[in-house]
């Protein structure tokens, strides 16, 4: 997933499922995400990797937005099952 693949715009997701045998892969470029949940289903969830550390800005903004059907229990990131959730920035990235 990239800044290009939604144009001008800032994209913005209710939930984003990522099924077995599926892998979702942020780029590493700056990009802006709003998603009310992001759900890893024995899929993979891959910001960077161990030998391509995340140098670009990537803001993920968790919100329900007006018309959003995700409830309390699925707000946020959940890594399910036999999912797999990474995160692999340079130095001086800051999580929070």
């Amino acid at each position: 997933m990239s800044a290009c693949s939604f144009g001008n715009t800032e994209p913005k997701f209710n939930y984003i499922r990522i099924p077995a045998s599926s892998e979702l892969i942020i780029a590493d470029e700056d990009f802006a995400l709003t998603v009310g949940s992001i759900i890893v289903m024995n899929g993979k969830l891959r910001i960077g990797s161990p030998t391509c550390r995340l140098q670009s800005k990537v803001t993920i903004t968790f919100s329900r937005g007006v018309n959003s059907t995700v409830t309390d229990a699925d707000f946020g990131i959940q890594v399910r099952h036999t999912g797999w959730g990474g995160y692999q920035g340079g130095v001086g990235i800051w999580v929070g």
